[in-house]
């Protein structure tokens, strides 16, 4: 029919921002941080391979709401090398 699941991911996003966690991993938007921020919801919502989560997202409205551009499997591996190079950055804001 053409709709997407919206409500649950929504909840997601809300509560991403009302923690601050996209500041937490960086406090310029980038689109390394919106992939990795949906990853996050993904993880969440509906635990899946990375490729297999492409596909599932794509059955919701995930990808508007995290603002994502063209996302395959790469740039999601691309994305999680990113937040590795900023892991010491991010803890130190959690200590």
């Amino acid at each position: 029919d053409g709709s997407r699941h919206h409500g649950h991911v929504q909840a997601v996003w809300l509560a991403m921002q009302r923690l601050g966690l996209p500041q937490l991993l960086s406090t310029r938007p980038c689109a390394e941080r919106q992939r990795v921020l949906a990853m996050i919801a993904a993880r969440i919502l509906s635990p899946h391979s990375k490729l297999a989560t492409t596909r599932w997202w794509d059955t919701t409205t995930l990808p508007e709401l995290f603002e994502l551009d063209v996302c395959d499997e790469q740039a999601l591996y691309a994305a999680m090398d990113w937040l590795l190079e900023r892991q010491d950055a991010i803890q130190g804001k959690l200590a």
